[in-house]
């Protein structure tokens, strides 16, 4: 089975902001009660960054004889992937996929220069910010992330994260991308 993550990753943050916006993001999910402080509780993957346990919101819906959830906070530039199978961003408009070899050496140049770079499909012309294609099942350079672990008896593990990236991006700004992680 694997390692599973959802990732919801905000593109805004530069790292000198990182930090502060963990902290505006923490206190986002505490004041929703989609997170509370919990020491103990923390994803081994990234068990250095600040991380909490389940909120009241999500303590009703956890199966009690499994009940494991973290979210985790991470600031700091870092190259997010999905893990085993990365492809390419994917285009929106016509829901091709880009050649994952042909613009890896583009993520490279996006984490020395720090400017993201713009994709043009290779089937409709589309052009965009790399941010502005489907990067689900691929990778992208962020300063800010929230990593959520959540076993598989938790309801909803793909729209949970969804809804959460709705509700970050309307009360708090910014420019948020959803990205699975499964290794």
């Amino acid at each position: 089975m694997g390692d599973h993550r959802e990732m919801l990753l905000d593109l805004s943050v530069d790292d000198s902001s990182a930090e502060a916006r963990m902290h505006e993001a923490r206190k986002w999910f505490r004041d929703s009660g989609w997170s509370a402080s919990a020491p103990d509780n923390y994803d081994l993957i990234h068990s250095k960054h600040v991380s909490d346990g389940p909120g009241p919101r999500l303590l009703g819906q956890l199966d009690p004889r499994s009940p494991h959830f973290v979210f985790t906070f991470i600031p700091g530039r870092d190259l997010y992937i999905l893990g085993d199978s990365t492809a390419g961003p994917e285009c929106r408009k016509c829901g091709e996929t880009t050649d994952i070899d042909e613009v890896a050496g583009m993520v490279g140049e996006w984490l020395d220069s720090y400017r993201e770079p713009d994709l043009t499909c290779p089937r409709c012309s589309w052009h965009a910010p790399w941010g502005n294609w489907d990067l689900s099942w691929s990778l992208v350079v962020s300063s800010f992330a929230v990593i959520i672990d959540q076993d598989s008896q938790t309801p909803d593990q793909r729209e949970f994260p969804r809804y959460l990236m709705s509700r970050l991006q309307a009360d708090l700004g910014g420019r948020w991308v959803l990205m699975h992680y499964h290794d």
